[in-house]
């Protein structure tokens, strides 16, 4: 064959093996956005899951001022922030981040509820002081045991979250690794 023929094959097959790097680039591109679409989402969620621990820690203060000392006007707030934390609960079941933690997820639901009823049968206390004393001392037996377990669930809930999102973090890591080594690649191919 002459050599025009060698170099013409020669440019087709650098020229596609052009195309197949961009494309992979391309596709790498593409993946590398939707992990860091996701990582950004496990940011949101988990800023999240701070306020709800807050929330939380709030309403286990408020509860016990509210049972342990009597301070029954608090209650109104008390409700309040329960009502808020159960609203903040039903966001992060839509999250991805935390997709695998229902059971936790109902759990603190459930000793929030539990919570909420103690805050509610204690502002209602009129009795005489000796028998609300002993309601009261009843209640904080209650409550804390839902508070002991809602602790435990948010600290769950904390301990999956933060490891789906290293996992995330990671894959999105490799991701990037994987784009620098094919544009990379694409580089040199060029140059030779």
């Amino acid at each position: 064959m002459r050599v025009g023929v060698h170099l013409l094959i020669l440019l087709l097959a650098s020229s596609l093996a052009g195309m197949v790097l961009v494309a992979a680039v391309v596709g790498e591109q593409s993946r590398l956005s939707a992990r860091m679409e996701v990582v950004g989402g496990n940011a949101l969620a988990m800023r999240d899951l701070t306020q709800l621990e807050e929330s939380i820690r709030q309403l286990l203060i408020s509860t016990d001022l509210i049972i342990g000392s009597g301070e029954s006007y608090l209650s109104p707030g008390a409700l309040r922030q329960a009502d808020s934390v159960v609203q903040t609960l039903e966001t992060l079941a839509e999250e991805r981040l935390l997709a695998g933690a229902s059971v936790e997820l109902e759990s603190i639901e459930r000793n929030v509820r539990s919570l909420r009823a103690s805050v509610v049968r204690a502002s209602e206390l009129v009795q005489a002081v000796t028998e609300r004393q002993a309601i009261l001392a009843m209640l904080t037996e209650s409550v804390d045991g839902a508070a002991e377990r809602l602790l435990l669930d948010i600290q769950g809930l904390r301990s999956r979250a933060v490891a789906a999102a290293a996992a995330d973090e990671r894959l999105l890591e490799e991701r990037l690794a994987s784009l620098k080594v094919l544009t990379w690649t694409g580089g040199l191919a060029y140059v030779v």
